[in-house]
């Protein structure tokens, strides 16, 4: 018995270490690639290193919770002293759990924001960081009222009045699922909307399809849940923190994999920037418009994935501007959808090559 549970103890010490260092590696490039394209940090940056700072905090929490407590042991056999750490430990771990899961989706849906345009679309991803925003809130109010008073949560020793924890983790496990299905097909319509070749945009779809390896780890947390008896918590506790550290290492890898266009495709990154006349062209008012608004947005301009399109290496080879007409400069008084050209821009990423737009 007692050698199992050193054997589940190196698991769970082996993943904690591989998973975190995968996330650091993430974060790391992430930054990497913006210091690359010379670029300020955004709200979605700044809220994925919020991610890794919650996955931190769980997985130090998970390994005070073997080394000092009790994890992975039938709560039957536990010394009092050792299941007071537990009990304290999983207390903290949920609220580093709830924080690092919140930022990394809100991360995703700013980066949404950040690479495509349209009214529909801006508003779906808005009201979706609403649901998960509100979603956040209310887990904290449930970690802080489940069990009154609240350090009833590792003092098994005073009165208290708990709800069923079996069911608000079905609940939560239940929506995560839902809201990681949503921010995945949030863009496809998009996505398959743009002038692109067919081979480029499968490759795009596959690269945001990588979100459904969180919703299978929740669905995981759910068997789990299920088939885990709900009162041994010190035992169930092993399992259920590993699942928890890969679902948020699995939103991390999701959110940064994006945008490392300008590292793993540096040998072709360049700037291009479009011909003076074309970038005046005709001024109208619908055109000085969109040249204001895109003043405000010129963060926008560089385009995170990291590339063009193919038609702009003709660029290199001294092709004239004129024969890239699907991809006029921003700018330009006779674009009939530029919303489209500013997404086309940010998705062409996957092929290495950066592009500053003058406005």
């Amino acid at each position: 018995m007692e050698s199992a549970h050193r054997e589940e103890g190196i698991k769970l010490i082996v993943v904690s270490i591989i998973l975190w260092t995968l996330s650091s590696i993430a974060v790391l490039l992430r930054a990497i690639a913006i210091r690359i394209r010379k670029a300020d940090w955004k709200s979605h940056d700044y809220l994925i290193a919020l991610a890794l700072f919650g996955l931190t905090g769980f997985v130090i929490d998970v390994l005070v919770g073997f080394l000092a407590g009790a994890y992975g042991r039938n709560i039957t056999s536990v010394p009092m002293d050792k299941l007071t750490i537990s009990l304290k430990v999983l207390f903290s771990s949920q609220w580093f759990f709830c924080l690092a899961v919140a930022a990394f989706r809100l991360a995703t849906l700013c980066l949404y924001l950040d690479l495509f345009r349209g009214n529909w679309f801006r508003w779906c991803t808005i009201t979706t960081m609403a649901l998960v925003t509100l979603y956040w809130i209310a887990s904290v109010l449930t970690i802080a009222l489940l069990c009154r008073p609240i350090h009833a949560n590792w003092d098994l020793t005073v009165s208290r009045t708990c709800g069923d924890i079996t069911k608000v983790e079905f609940a939560s496990g239940s929506f995560n699922l839902a809201v990681d299905l949503l921010i995945v097909s949030l863009p496809m319509p998009i996505v398959w909307g743009l002038n692109m070749p067919k081979e480029k945009k499968v490759s795009v779809t596959a690269a945001f399809l990588l979100g459904l390896i969180t919703a299978g780890v929740n669905i995981e947390r759910l068997i789990q849940t299920k088939t885990c008896d709900g009162t041994n918590v010190t035992y169930c506790a092993l399992d259920a923190s590993i699942l928890c550290m890969a679902e948020i290492t699995c939103g991390i890898l999701v959110s940064c994999a994006p945008t490392l266009g300008p590292i793993f495709f540096r040998s072709r990154v360049q700037v291009v920037k479009p011909p003076v006349m074309a970038r005046r062209g005709l001024r109208t008012f619908g055109s000085i418009g969109r040249s204001l608004s895109r003043r405000k947005q010129r963060a926008n301009t560089v385009a995170l994935l990291g590339s063009l399109d193919d038609e702009f290496d003709g660029v290199e080879n001294g092709a004239s501007p004129p024969e890239m007409t699907h991809l006029p400069a921003p700018g330009i008084s006779y674009l009939t959808n530029p919303s489209q050209v500013t997404v086309q821009n940010s998705l062409s990423g996957m092929e290495g090559v950066s592009v500053e737009r003058l406005v």
